[in-house]
């Protein structure tokens, strides 16, 4: 069930300070060449850094001299290009060695930028259920949030979706959104509900079913109220929209329905057991969403190492 956008004439907002420093990790290939100028159209600070930076594997010593070389010649074919969309940013280039994920991860623990910023591979389904993405196995390792770019930048974001709960991580990921979009957009929030005892109950007929999910359904809407008054609050248009189902089912449904060209969720980066049942919904958006994807988790949690 979804509202209309809402809006209050209260002065308290929520963080909106551009983004002073973005690194993009680059592989050379069209799409991160996309991920590289969707980061020119965030919104920056006036001085703002660009770090482009690539991993390059460790080669035979033969073969070393003329991969470095060309290595660099990409990047600063690159910079060349950050600067043609953004002059007045600085733009610089790193190239390093070794696995891109440990690599990547680690330069954006050391030097914390605001965002880290990554193109989408071709997708390689049984390899990534059964090891991961580059890009997944960052956002899950990496505090720093990551932005996984799936389609051609053309523009601002303009239809932007949080998949909100009403757990820490998901009000990091609206809180952080503030950084990556005009204030003035609308923000679609999803809350994706599913009744805990409807399968756990033997017997139930309809109307008793129909009760239990429009409880659970109320029950969401009274938790989720803080959420909606600090957006009132701080005058950023939005929508609520509930739906009963998985939350996967739920936010892939909803990214097509809306065509929206960025979906914002909070992960504990969780690994091992406990990351495959419990946060497999973040790997899932990651893996399927057709647009954009912006992971975002509390800092504080503690990283385990790749």
């Amino acid at each position: 069930m979804s509202e209309r956008p809402s809006r209050s004439n209260s002065s308290l907002t929520l963080e909106r300070e551009p983004l002073h420093h973005i690194v993009v990790a680059t592989d050379f290939s069209a799409r991160a060449e996309q991920a590289l100028v969707r980061a020119t159209k965030l919104p920056l600070a006036e001085t703002a850094r660009i770090d482009i930076v690539h991993v390059l594997p460790e080669l035979p010593r033969a073969y070393d001299t003329r991969a470095v070389r060309s290595a660099q010649s990409e990047l600063d074919a690159l910079a060349g290009v950050a600067k043609e969309q953004r002059r007045e940013a600085k733009v610089a280039t790193k190239l390093l060695r070794g696995d891109p994920a440990r690599v990547i991860a680690a330069l954006a623990t050391e030097a914390k930028p605001d965002l880290l910023v990554i193109g989408r591979h071709g997708k390689r389904p049984l390899r990534d259920l059964f090891l991961g993405s580059t890009a997944e196995k960052i956002a899950r390792h990496c505090t720093t949030p990551v932005l996984l770019v799936n389609r051609p930048p053309r523009s601002e974001y303009r239809r932007p979706i949080v998949a909100i709960d009403t757990d820490e991580t998901s009000m990091v990921a609206m809180d952080f959104m503030g950084r990556a979009v005009s204030p003035t957009v609308v923000r679609h929030l999803v809350h994706a509900f599913e009744p805990l005892l409807e399968s756990s109950i033997m017997g139930l007929n309809d109307e008793e079913r129909a009760r239990l999910r429009h409880d659970c359904k109320l029950a969401a809407l009274e938790a989720l109220g803080p959420v909606r008054r600090r957006l009132q609050l701080a005058k950023i248009p939005h929508t609520l929209t509930l739906k009963l189902g998985p939350p996967r089912t739920v936010l892939i449904k909803a990214i097509e329905h809306k065509d929206s060209d960025l979906i914002a969720l909070g992960t504990h980066a969780r690994s091992g057991v406990s990351y495959a049942f419990l946060g497999s919904v973040a790997a899932d958006v990651l893996r399927e969403a057709p647009c954009d994807v912006l992971v975002v988790r509390p800092s504080r949690l503690r990283v385990k190492p790749l």
